[in-house]
């Protein structure tokens, strides 16, 4: 198994407990702490799962490219976009409106990019491009994702 030695811990949420509560499994947590599992506590009041798109390669009014938001209302930052298809900073307008889209855009902190199709990533430059506040945006994904995004962007004349 290639995974081996790479996992650290294994989240179950279980059914018998607080839905906010989880434990990670380990090898080595139950001998650091005398056999007892670790417990973590999730705060889920204010966060959002929201689908922009749930996959479609030619997006329309009713159906738009994979895109899905992890949206956190309380402290307003470090929302996490996962894939980034073609149409998606319109439906980040359509869903939150104009002003609130813009906010969104710019308190992203990360895009998880999960394969090179463009039905995946084809929204990336123009939502990099509506971002106000300039601050680091990771992106993850395939090196052929971020050597698009690099062409795009070198032979646009934008930074």
């Amino acid at each position: 198994n290639q995974l081996k030695g790479q996992v650290k811990g294994i989240l179950n949420v279980k059914n018998d407990h607080d839905p906010n509560e989880i434990d990670i499994d380990s090898d080595d947590s139950e001998a650091e702490n005398g056999g007892n599992k670790k417990r973590a506590r999730l705060d889920l009041v204010g966060t959002r799962l929201v689908f922009l798109g749930t996959g479609s390669a030619k997006p329309s009014r009713l159906r738009g490219c994979s895109s899905i938001l992890l949206y956190f209302e309380d402290d307003g930052s470090g929302h996490i976009l996962f894939d980034c298809g073609e149409g998606t900073y319109g439906q980040l307008v359509r869903m939150f409106g104009l002003t609130k889209a813009i906010e969104v855009v710019s308190q992203l902190s990360a895009v998880w990019i999960s394969h090179h199709h463009l039905d995946h990533h084809g929204g990336l430059s123009r939502l990099v491009e509506e971002r106000v506040k300039k601050t680091k945006l990771r992106i993850w994904g395939p090196k052929n994702v971020g050597k698009a995004l690099d062409e795009y962007f070198s032979n646009s004349g934008k930074e």
